[in-house]
């Protein structure tokens, strides 16, 4: 995991539906497990704190040192098709939106 960052400490890391997420201290990436498929890579202006998946198995969400926090979505476009992931989101359901 080192190899991926050329940083002095290994970065922090979990399992996530086929995939490893690794974040350090202001990078984030998603590699496949099968095949090693940089999926997503993702780098901030602030340092990142915490990083946790919702129950869909695909938003990441990244907390920061200035209290905010940010929210991706993970897509591994060789196996899913975005068209039809999207509207599975529950933060993209309309439904959703108005029962709040």
């Amino acid at each position: 995991m080192k190899s991926l960052y050329q940083c002095d400490a290994a970065p922090r890391h979990f399992l996530l539906k086929g995939c490893v997420v690794l974040y350090d201290v202001d990078r984030l990436c998603a590699v496949r497990m099968r095949g090693g498929k940089h999926i997503a890579h993702v780098r901030t202006n602030i340092e990142i704190t915490c990083v946790t998946a919702s129950r869909d198995d695909r938003t990441l969400v990244m907390g920061c040192n200035d209290c905010s926090f940010k929210c991706y979505i993970l897509v591994d476009v060789d196996i899913d098709d975005v068209k039809d992931v999207m509207p599975n989101i529950a933060s993209r359901q309309l439904e959703l939106m108005h029962s709040l």
